[in-house]
């Protein structure tokens, strides 16, 4: 009965690991329902705790190491995930460089946050709340590129280079956007 309750929490536990670092790799969804975001990590805790009791109590049987495997496998997704949210909540709390928004009329509404470190985050606005993406830029001259991001919303043209002039920023294939706090030259 005991190998049948391992088996049963390890899936439940690879289903669940799953969910939680899809979530956490993806947008942050922030809104009426923002709550349930951490629900699968949650229970990837706890599906952890039982799967290390049950396997405490197969290694006391038979001292064979291999029964912590499922255990160790929790641990893992708990630390993936642990370390994308501290790396999300690093990049949030990062001093801003560079503030851009659409200008009025943009068929998209986001704002985007330059960080040092070369990290940016950017939100972007629904009528349900706002969601957070985050990823990776550079900026040679004034030219500004978008290395990495985690970008997976509604837009068709997401802005990946552009040039920066004045107080504006000319993506290639995007929005205009407008800087609202100028980059420390």
């Amino acid at each position: 009965m005991r190998l049948q309750l391992r088996i049963i929490f390890t899936a439940l536990l690879l289903f669940l690991g799953y969910k939680a670092i899809q979530q956490e790799t993806g947008g942050i969804e922030h809104g009426l329902f923002s709550i349930y975001h951490y629900i699968p990590f949650f229970f990837v805790i706890l599906v952890t705790i039982v799967l290390l009791l049950l396997d405490s109590s197969a290694y006391v049987e038979d001292r064979n190491i291999r029964h912590y495997g499922f255990s160790f496998v929790g641990l893992v997704f708990c630390c993936v995930v642990s370390y994308k949210i501290w790396y999300r909540n690093s990049v949030d709390s990062a001093k801003t460089i560079m503030t851009v928004v659409n200008k009025s009329g943009a068929l998209d509404i986001w704002e985007f946050k330059f960080k040092t470190g070369n990290h940016f985050s950017l939100t972007e606005f629904s009528s349900l709340g706002q969601t957070n993406y985050y990823g990776q830029y550079q900026i040679q001259g004034n030219h500004l590129t978008i290395l990495k991001s985690n970008y997976d919303g509604r837009a068709k043209n997401f802005p990946v280079s552009g040039e920066i002039r004045k107080d504006t920023v000319f993506w290639d294939k995007s929005d205009t956007m407008i800087i609202l706090l100028q980059p420390n030259e």
